[in-house]
Parts: C-alpha cells; structure tokens; sequence
C-alpha cells in the first residue's frame, strides 16, 4: 500500500516528540502527494501555537496530557480547514482514519467536528491588553521570542518580523557563471515551462513555480546552486578576488565556500573547514556538481585548531540560533531556548578569535549569523573590535549590496549591518567586515 501523505505528516510530527524513527518524505513517490505532505507538515509547525490556542477551547483535556498521535492528529486536521482551505470532513476523516482504537478515533473526531462548527468564536488574546501574548498566539511564536522581537524592533516591526517568517520563502538560485551566464540560465528555464525572473543581485534568479529541485533544468550540470539572496550578499560582501585565498571556517552545507571559490577563479584557492565529517560531505557533493576544483575540504573543530598558512579572505559564517532563517526551518521556533544564545554567544568568540588569526595583513575577515540577537552578533563583533585593535572595520554593503542591507541606524554600526526579512526581503543575517591593518593599530574608519 502506498504511503499517505496525511499518514506520512502525522508520523513526522508524532517523532519530534517521541524516540520512534523519523520518516521522511522521499517514502512517497508520488509528486503531488509529496508537496501535500510538506505542505502539511510545514502548516502545521508554522502555526502551532494558534493552532493550540484554538484547540484548547474545545478539547476537554488538556492537550500536553494527550499521547502524541492523538494530539498531532488534532493539529493536523485544524492546520488543514482552518488555514489550508481544506473542507472541515475532509480534513477530519483524512486524520481520523491515521488513529488506532475507537477511543482516539472518537475524541478526534468530536473535537475535530466542534471545533469546525465554532472555531469562528474563539478569540485571541487583546493586543491591547497583552502585546506579547498576542503577537505569540496571532503569529504563533513562542512568548521568549516575541519579548525579544518586540525589544529589538518595537510592537509593529515585531509583528512585520513574525508575519515575514511566517510566509513560504521564495525560491532564489545562485547561477553557476563559471559553467553558464545567468541570462543564459534563465533563457533555459523560461523554455522549460518555468516562471523565472532575475533577481536583485548579479549571479540571483527568482524561481516562481514549483518542483522538485533536482529536476530544475542545469542542475546535474552544475549550473546553480540554491541560495538565498541574503547568503549571496555574505559571499559579495567577503569580495574574493581571482587569485585570492580563501578560508571558509565553518562551511557545511557549502552555500558560502563554493560562490568563494566561482569569485576567486581558476587562479584562487578555497579551504573549507567543518567540525562535522557528515556535514562536509554536502560540501564536497556541491564541489563536485559545480566542477570547483579550486575548493579543497578539511573536518576541522577551529576552536582548537587552525590551518598553518594565512588567507586574504577569511569567512566565519557562525553556527547560531537560527532566529533569522525561521521562515525555511518552521519547527526551530519551537527547538530553541532562551539559554542558547549565551551558549552561542560563548562559541562564536572563541570560533572569531581564532579565525581572525589566520587573516594576512590587509586580509579581510566577515563574520556572520544567520540570527537576529544582539548577543549573538553586535556583542561578539563591538567585544572583538574593542580587543583587537589592527582590524579596522568596513561597509559590508558594498556595490549592488547597498539597497539590499537595513538603513536604520539601530541596526548597522562599525563594520556592520542587518538584511531583515520584513525589510529586505531576505532572510535575517548580521554581516560584519573588517581588515587586519598592516600594524597593530586601528585607523579608524567610523
């Protein structure tokens, strides 16, 4: 018997909180039947805590008392009649049968069927009365998160943030222009039945249909790699020049390390570092579609060790909370804790510390996080400026960049900027750059 796509979603979102195996999605085979169950599963997580909200209005126990299945199966059928448009029956009978034992079958079902004919009567908390309750239902983040959204950006900005992170993210390639121009690419594209567009940086095409990646037209030709625009900046931003040595020190999945490598040509060289062997080895696969053979592999942990030679470039992409990039990963809003950032916060200094030691003089050094936390970014960054006088830092907004990065004043300073999804229309990353004077003294740049 075929897998289910409702079958499939419920046994996803059953794992994440029990030991069982995870499922995957390749199990089906069927196309369409795939992109339900991503769509399912994606919906589901988005929106878990309005969901929730709702459900605790008609499910007479408590909802962390239910078993999983059953608590799962609940969210399912409310992620699918109340923001997938799916007839109310439908999405009732779909997770009904998923169940096992008459008990389960007919709690859901009841709750289910309620729910559908009164959901219209539940309210969410007043704005008025508790921002951060509201903005945590209505959006559906976890209430740690909107306290440090709605201290960072201020109520409004807050909500734009949420409602940014909770839209499908679009579809951005980054055109391989060693192997193919991006015009070219695009021409290939558009006669394949695909409704592409140029995107806003030099090597970036915007995707507007769908489908499965691998059978994008170029893609066993190496012809593109996919890519945000906000991690293409990080790449134009480092600037690597043809000739130019590059460190890439925490590399994996390879996004970053392979546009060095195209920008420092044939003539550069490229060493990717990874602390994860299985991690690494996305990047050697990426190496090999995108025929760079001027980028070279290495597991490495940089807290302890470093490479023996120094580089022009050198790039820490730093492991992080992920804040920024919440909008393509639905469930991290729900696997991060307060605690992490502090925790990041402690690897990221000791990882900058030592990937700055490797820069030449007039070497250039970015760092980056895919977060939008100050602990996390400006903290790390201003404490290593402060420390570290012969780097003088520099306009990571450089050329077609500049439209690209925030323009409000809280959110850039020396040597560093923000791309916000609700501004940019990226994802979120800090970017900071500086370059190792030929002294230990800093001219000041700022």
């Amino acid at each position: 018997m075929k897998p289910d796509a409702r079958e499939v979603s419920l046994g996803i979102l059953t794992a994440r909180e029990t030991p069982s195996r995870a499922l995957s999605l390749d199990v089906i085979g069927d196309p369409r039947e795939r992109a339900l169950a991503l769509d399912l599963v994606s919906t589901t997580l988005r929106w878990m805590n309005l969901i929730d909200w709702y459900l605790g209005s008609f499910s007479e126990r408590p909802l962390k008392l239910l078993q999983p299945k059953l608590r799962n199966a609940l969210r399912l059928g409310v992620a699918q009649f109340l923001l997938m448009g799916i007839p109310p029956y439908a999405a009732t009978n779909s997770v009904v049968g998923c169940l096992k034992g008459k008990g389960q079958r007919a709690y859901c079902n009841g709750v289910l069927r309620e729910m559908a004919r009164c959901a219209g009567h539940v309210e969410v908390p007043s704005l008025d009365r508790n921002p951060l309750q509201y903005v945590s239902v209505r959006y559906s983040y976890p209430e740690w998160i909107t306290c440090l959204l709605v201290k960072r950006f201020g109520l409004l900005d807050a909500m734009r943030y949420c409602e940014a992170g909770n839209r499908v993210p679009p579809l951005y390639l980054r055109v391989n222009v060693s192997k193919i121009s991006r015009d070219d690419f695009l021409e290939k594209l558009v006669n394949s039945g695909y409704v592409a567009e140029i995107g806003r940086l030099p090597e970036s095409v915007r995707v507007r249909s769908g489908g499965r990646i691998a059978d994008i037209p170029g893609f066993q030709e190496g012809h593109f790699v996919v890519q945000d625009e906000g991690a293409m900046a990080i790449g134009l931003a480092l600037d690597p020049r043809p000739g130019d040595t590059v460190w890439d020190v925490c590399s994996a999945p390879g996004g970053k390390a392979t546009h060095a490598a195209a920008l420092a040509g044939a003539s550069g060289r490229v060493l990717a570092t990874d602390v994860d062997p299985k991690r690494l080895e996305m990047v050697q696969d990426a190496r090999r579609r995108l025929g760079l053979s001027n980028l070279a592999t290495q597991v490495m942990d940089a807290t302890v060790k470093t490479p023996e030679t120094q580089f022009d470039r050198v790039l820490l992409d730093a492991p992080c909370s992920g804040l920024g990039v919440i909008g393509r990963n639905p469930d991290l809003r729900w696997n991060r804790r307060p605690e992490d950032l502090s925790a990041m916060a402690t690897r990221q200094e000791a990882l900058l510390e030592k990937a700055s030691s490797r820069v030449k003089p007039g070497g250039v050094l970015v760092y980056s996080t895919c977060t939008i936390s100050q602990e996390e970014n400006e903290e790390v960054w201003l404490d290593f400026m402060e420390r570290r006088p012969e780097f003088c830092p520099e306009d990571p907004a450089i050329g077609p960049l500049e439209d690209l990065f925030s323009k409000d004043s809280r959110f850039r300073g020396p040597g560093f900027r923000y791309l916000l999804p609700h501004i940019s229309g990226t994802d979120g990353f800090f970017v900071a750059k500086a370059t190792r004077t030929r002294e230990n003294t800093r001219i000041e740049a700022f």
